[in-house]
């Protein structure tokens, strides 16, 4: 039926009752993804449900109104497509294409990076980010959460909520004036590790700043960590500003090729925007000698990845005596101690059945990133820590660390003699939404949730009643005690760890 204008009539606006809700495929402080199935066409998608309140309280509607911007100036390949959006008296929806196979950080974890597949998904996302810096945007919070992977595992770039739009699209007249993403153009947005230094010099943010982080996303592919990653978000900073990183002496995921990519990555993590690298240099580089159709990279087949050889499902972590030092404040004086050499010995973790390595179904679709907790005790400081002091001088690493403690922020809410194994930032799911709340785990043992802003303890999950704990897939797991269940998340997606050193305690 025609409009009265003579032309075809307006589509179909979409409703909540349109649609089968099913799991939930990632969570955020603000906002739920979940799949879903059109009833009408039977099609799957993926909806992204955002809580109107939340936005309006804590003045977050301007981050809404962008990806919705963004996302419908966008039609690219390598960009998550955005077909129908709509809202209900609580929430606003939007309906994207569904990325069935997670997300790149997981596959960076779990699988081994040749050269080709660096150079394979390295040119992808160079390829989308061009795309969107020539429609005049800014991603501005570029990293492996945020590039999601189909079902034939091309790349999806996602989260637009910190972009910065710098100019309507210039294929498009009619388009409407840009989106003022934000009041204060130099704030620092995005995620800390791939954090450019302009940002944190309070400079505009600029093409160049999404390159920076195409540096540390390559960087990752070949030592499995991100380049600058200090104990706590100030930290991490400061390594940016000094430009402190260097390769590990023994490339873990890269069989080949090392000299060229180490040459990408010297020419992108250059302090000053204006001498480093750019896209189309980028290109020309020898890394990327084997792209002969840059246009044509989505229809080419993505590289098939062998898993990361774990002898079993055993995981080896290093850390040397520097980091475990600084994790635990400055008052931890361990390279003092003539009997500990200057790189800990190697510990083995021993992953659970179902664990991220091994599942098939571990689609994640993740808005937040976790928050450090404060500067010496983050989600981040104590990461692997743990099993580093239940394997490596028990004893004297425990006394140390008690004192270490009595600075911290925790120190109220510990009690005597009472030792900190694991702490961080985890979202508390209840029904669609999830809140963040610190957990720390204690040999008590205890485990006592926490308000993460004021360090001020709240609920304990009551240890003597626990039943079992269940890892769900790399971020979630379950606690069952007495009659309650804590759907919990961990935000820096190492769910494991937190049920092997509950499990360890029981």
């Amino acid at each position: 039926m025609a409009s009265a204008s003579g032309g075809p009539p307006p589509p179909r606006m979409r409703q909540p009752r349109d649609f089968t809700f099913g799991r939930v495929l990632g969570e955020g402080s603000f906002a739920s993804v979940v799949s879903a199935t059109e009833k009408e066409t039977n099609r799957r998608f993926a909806v992204k449900v955002v809580d109107k309140k939340f936005l309006v309280r804590e003045n977050k509607a301007k981050y809404a109104m962008v990806e919705k911007e963004v996302l419908n100036r966008s039609n690219h390949a390598f960009i998550v497509k955005l077909f129908y959006t709509f809202q209900s008296a609580d929430s606003l929806y939007f309906v994207m294409e569904l990325a069935e196979n997670g997300d790149l950080l997981a596959l960076m974890r779990s699988r081994i990076f040749t050269r080709e597949a660096a150079v394979f998904y390295t040119a992808e996302i160079i390829v989308g980010i061009d795309y969107i810096h020539s429609i005049g945007v800014l991603h501005r919070d570029l990293k492996p959460e945020n590039i999601l992977l189909s079902a034939d595992n091309h790349i999806k770039i996602c989260d637009f909520g910190s972009a910065k739009i710098q100019q309507p699209t210039p294929k498009d007249a009619t388009s409407p004036p840009p989106v003022e993403t934000h009041p204060q153009q130099n704030s620092f947005v995005g995620t800390a590790e791939y954090c450019s230094p302009e940002l944190l010099n309070d400079r505009s943010a600029t093409t160049a700043s999404d390159v920076w982080a195409i540096g540390c996303i390559l960087f990752y592919m070949y030592s499995n960590r991100p380049p600058f990653k200090g104990p706590n978000e100030y930290q991490t900073f400061q390594r940016i500003l000094a430009l402190k990183y260097e390769f590990p002496e023994s490339h873990l995921n890269i069989d080949e090729g090392v000299s060229e990519a180490r040459a990408v990555v010297e020419r992108i993590l250059v302090l000053d925007s204006k001498l480093r690298i750019t896209i189309p240099e980028l290109k020309m580089m020898p890394f990327f000698k084997s792209i002969h159709n840059w246009d044509g990279l989505s229809e080419s087949k993505a590289p098939i990845l062998q898993k990361l050889p774990m002898d079993g499902t055993r995981e080896k972590l290093a850390f040397s005596v520097d980091e475990l030092s600084e994790w635990y404040g400055r008052s931890m004086n361990v390279e003092d101690d003539a009997s500990m050499s200057n790189t800990v010995q190697q510990v083995e973790i021993v992953a659970s059945e179902g664990s991220p390595v091994d599942s098939e179904d571990n689609f994640q679709y993740p808005y937040e990133t976790a928050e450090a907790i404060d500067e010496d005790w983050g989600s981040h400081s104590l990461e692997g820590v743990n099993d580093v002091i239940m394997h490596v001088e028990p004893n004297q690493l425990r006394e140390v660390a008690l004192t270490a403690q009595k600075s911290s922020v925790l120190a109220p809410i510990l009690e005597n003699n009472e030792l900190v194994v694991m702490v961080g930032t985890v979202g508390r799911r209840k029904g669609l939404f999830m809140k963040k709340v610190g957990l720390m785990l204690t040999d008590k043992p205890r485990l006592q949730f926490f308000d993460c802003d004021k360090y001020i303890p709240s609920s304990q999950i009551a240890w003597s009643g626990i039943t079992s704990v269940t890892l769900k897939d790399n971020k979630n797991f379950v606690i069952e005690s007495g009659k309650k269940t804590y759907n919990l998340k961990d935000l820096e997606q190492h769910a494991d760890r937190w049920v092997s050193a509950i499990k360890k305690l029981l």
